[in-house]
């Protein structure tokens, strides 16, 4: 439904056999899929709820962004503020994609890296973090991104949905502060929170 209200090409899923680049972390990573727009602006807005900060008081990261959907929700939820929206995503076929979603809409600011996560330098403009993760890679990647964004901001929320490697997140301090259990993996969630 997202897809034909807004003219975007988000929900088709794509097994990670069919990517068309050679990627040196493929093998981390895990196939795209997108995640429910309900699922998006419910645990965004809790993260609200929980946390004492203006919505734009925190720099957005949508981790193994895939085709966009997180930003694409996040834009338009976040419209009447200032936020830093960056995705990240190591697949130039599915950046490409999330780069024509991205035109094809409006809203807040929206950038796209092309990057592997272990090689990313983030440029921050709020000490406050969202990083948005749907299972996007193995534990081990998922330790050296985690390493790099504690160094770079004081507060921090992850909504990790469908919270497979949810043991990586406990292991660097981070403290659960919401679950909601689903039937789907995709209905279920976690918010994370860490304080420097």
């Amino acid at each position: 439904m997202f897809d034909l209200l807004n003219g975007t090409n988000t929900h088709m899923w794509l097994p990670k056999e069919e990517y068309k680049d050679k990627l040196k972390n493929l093998g981390e990573g895990v196939q795209y899929e997108s995640s429910w727009t309900s699922i998006i602006k419910e645990s965004t807005k809790r993260v609200f709820t929980l946390s004492s900060h203006s919505p734009s008081d925190f720099d957005y990261i949508d981790a193994g962004c895939g085709k966009g959907k997180v930003l694409l929700v996040w834009r338009k939820l976040l419209k009447n503020y200032t936020p830093h929206i960056l995705g990240i995503e190591y697949s130039e076929e599915l950046h490409k994609i999330c780069l024509d979603n991205i035109n094809n809409t409006s809203g807040a600011e929206v950038n796209v890296l092309l990057e592997d996560v272990t090689n990313v330098t983030l440029n921050t403009k709020a000490s406050n973090l969202c990083l948005y993760l749907y299972n996007p890679f193995s534990e081990k990647i998922l330790s050296n991104f985690l390493d790099s964004v504690v160094h770079s901001y004081s507060d921090i929320y992850i909504i990790y949905n469908n919270p497979e490697n949810a043991h990586c997140l406990f292991s660097k301090g981070f403290e659960m502060i919401y679950q909601k259990k689903g039937w789907h993996a995709n209905s279920t969630y976690s918010i994370f929170h860490i304080k420097k």
